[in-house]
């Protein structure tokens, strides 16, 4: 994969999984859960699925989604990914390939003589990034240790200047309070004190700093910066609601937030992790939150469809696969070459041809028995053999050539699936209205038992 390709995916896991998110952070808002494991999940995912694709096998749910590509008019469609031995062949039902088409088409745009100012940029980015974290962080711990500890109302604080109310540090967070905060009522102080200090108890720091690798990784990303801003009101929200349930009354807590916000003492550092104050944005979710409070079961109905939402979200983000790469004129000279030549050169990687129709298997009955046939008869009960399969259809829809892509790690089984896929026909792909040739890719399955 290219980096205009990587970038892209990375762009567009980011942009459903960000999706998914804010479906099931709208839906279960007023029910008061917790809603940082959300963000912090997604941002995680959002990171993790394209990094998967690019250097893993493949998208977790590519091969369900796309198994054998598929007819786009709906009628007859080819084998599925879990194509096993026995049952007639599931059909697939997401169409991710003009996904990852789209993306292959935008990323061979790119010059191939960006990609080494597209890559130097981005580990450029990462590194600066990383940088400034590390350095605000050795600032602020530095600072820290020059302000004097106090114990108020059973609690040790950092008293500064006028930074604060705040906590800053990952490993070892401290609690940070401005020296003119002293001379509030203690009732004030209480408040502050147990905002911050639950902060402290739930280990929220670190959370927050795991929720900043995304971005090392990942800085160009705006659905990552996206999703690390809702995380960190996540966490605020889910405080508050901590704070409250000590019996807190919520007209006096919301006094409190919004003095601090308004009015803040001091802007806190900009290595701290966590402050009362925060956006206005922000203190108004806050503000609203203390206000409504829905059941789960009378959240449901707006849950419901929101869960949908998200898991569709979620499931086409893990089925789209890196970008196929259109080819150039040169290559498909090349391509029709190979075609040519019987005797071409199959350790090659099988290439995309551009078609506005895809194949469709006419013989799934036949494909099928093929597959029990063949079935090695040492497979135990339960034990599943899978033979990850390239297919060549030239354009009467004949299989022409045939390749194993990933082994099952045994010879005979792999034979065997050679054998399958030779008893495939298709209708031909098209292109407008030409046949084309075109390779196709599919796992093969044998499953012991019945």
């Amino acid at each position: 994969m290219t980096v205009a390709g990587l970038i892209l995916h990375a762009l567009l896991v980011g942009l459903l999984v960000s999706g998914a998110a804010w479906c099931l952070d709208r839906a279960l808002s007023p029910t008061r859960l917790p809603l940082r494991w959300i963000w912090l999940g997604a941002l995680l995912l959002a990171i993790g699925l394209p990094v998967w694709a690019a250097v893993g096998p493949g998208m977790p749910g590519s091969e369900f989604a796309a198994g054998v590509e598929r007819g786009q008019d709906g009628e007859d469609p080819a084998l599925a990914a879990d194509l096993e031995a026995g049952p007639v062949p599931g059909l697939s039902i997401l169409e991710t390939r003009a996904l990852e088409r789209g993306l292959g088409a935008l990323a061979a745009r790119v010059p191939s003589g960006l990609e080494p100012v597209l890559a130097g940029g981005w580990a450029l980015g990462s590194l600066a990034f990383l940088g400034l974290l590390l350095v605000r962080s050795h600032r602020d711990r530095r600072r820290r240790r020059s302000w004097p500890m106090a114990r108020i109302h059973h609690r040790d604080v950092r008293i500064a200047p006028g930074t604060g109310p705040a906590v800053m540090g990952v490993l070892r967070p401290e609690i940070v309070l401005p020296a003119p905060l002293r001379r509030e009522p203690p009732g004030t102080l209480r408040l502050v004190l147990a905002h911050e200090g639950e902060h402290v108890d739930r280990r929220d720091p670190l959370l927050l700093a795991l929720g900043l690798l995304p971005l090392v990784a990942m800085p160009w990303n705006p659905f990552l910066w996206f999703m690390n801003r809702r995380l960190r009101a996540a966490v605020e929200l889910d405080c508050d609601q901590r704070v409250l349930g000590t019996g807190v009354p919520a007209p006096l807590y919301g006094q409190l937030l919004v003095t601090m916000g308004l009015h803040p003492p001091r802007p806190v550092p900009g290595g701290a992790i966590l402050a009362l104050r925060g956006s206005r944005p922000t203190l108004e979710r806050r503000l609203l939150a203390m206000k409504t409070r829905t059941s789960m079961s009378r959240a449901l109905p707006t849950l419901l469809p929101a869960a949908l939402a998200a898991l569709l979200l979620l499931v086409v983000a893990c089925a789209t696969d890196s970008p196929v790469e259109d080819r150039g004129p040169a290559d498909e000279t090349a391509a029709a070459e190979e075609e040519a030549d019987p005797q071409a050169d199959v350790a090659e990687d099988p290439q995309f041809t551009p078609r506005t129709e895809e194949p469709r298997l006419l013989n799934a009955g036949d494909v099928s028995q093929r597959l029990e046939d063949r079935k090695p008869d040492d497979i135990a009960e339960g034990e599943t053999l899978e033979v990850g399969v390239h297919i060549y259809i030239d354009e009467e829809g004949s299989v022409a050539n045939m390749l194993v892509n990933q082994s099952s790690g045994r010879e005979d089984v792999d034979t065997a699936a050679l054998e399958v896929a030779r008893t495939m026909e298709f209708s031909p792909a098209m292109n407008e209205d030409e046949p084309v040739a075109v390779w196709i890719s599919l796992p093969i399955r044998f499953s012991g038992g019945n």
